[in-house]
């Protein structure tokens, strides 16, 4: 059986149990609603085992939660619409483990915030990779908020990249690629 939820026109969805996506399902954030009036906020584990995720519009707000991504890279393509910027906030010591790449708008706008002792893993990271419309911002913020890359960072890859890292987080990566298309 095939299963969607789909959050559009101002929706908004507070969990408090787990919520796991199987094989044939999809979590879906349309597109056409602007970042502050679609959202799904838990407090609970958000599983995906062989299921999709589509940020295409509000945002996915994790709480002191563990975000598991199916295995191996995990992209985050966002909105091709100049005035919808989804994004993945985590806080409260929320985590998210990505065993392959974590990549952040493809080719479109999105943001990553991780926020108030939160902690993403992965074994490599870009950010605006693909297309030159991409703006992205990631922010990690806050005491023992950390992104931990196994690999390296690229910073703007062919489109905008922003990173920001505050208020006694941490950043560990391999190489830092700052704009690898300018030459930088």
């Amino acid at each position: 059986a095939d299963a969607r939820l789909n959050l559009t026109n101002d929706a908004v969805v507070n969990a408090s149990g787990p919520i796991t996506v199987h094989a044939n399902g999809t979590l879906s954030m349309d597109e056409n609603t602007p970042v502050d009036f679609s959202l799904l906020s838990t407090t609970a584990d958000v599983i995906f085992e062989g299921g999709e995720l589509e940020l295409k519009g509000g945002t996915l707000a994790i709480s002191g939660a563990r975000f598991v991504p199916n295995t191996g890279p995990l992209v985050f393509a966002g909105s091709d619409q100049g005035n919808v910027n989804p994004g993945l906030r985590l806080t409260d010591g929320a985590t998210m483990d990505v065993s392959g790449a974590l990549t952040v708008a493809t080719d479109r706008n999105f943001g990553l915030s991780i926020f108030s002792g939160s902690r993403v893993t992965s074994a490599s990271g870009i950010l605006a990779d693909v297309s030159p419309a991409s703006d992205v911002v990631v922010s990690v913020s806050g005491e023992q908020s950390a992104w931990d890359i196994a690999g390296d960072l690229m910073v703007g890859a062919v489109g905008n990249g922003v990173l920001f890292v505050s208020s006694e987080a941490e950043l560990t990566s391999g190489d830092a690629i700052l704009s690898p298309q300018q030459g930088f």
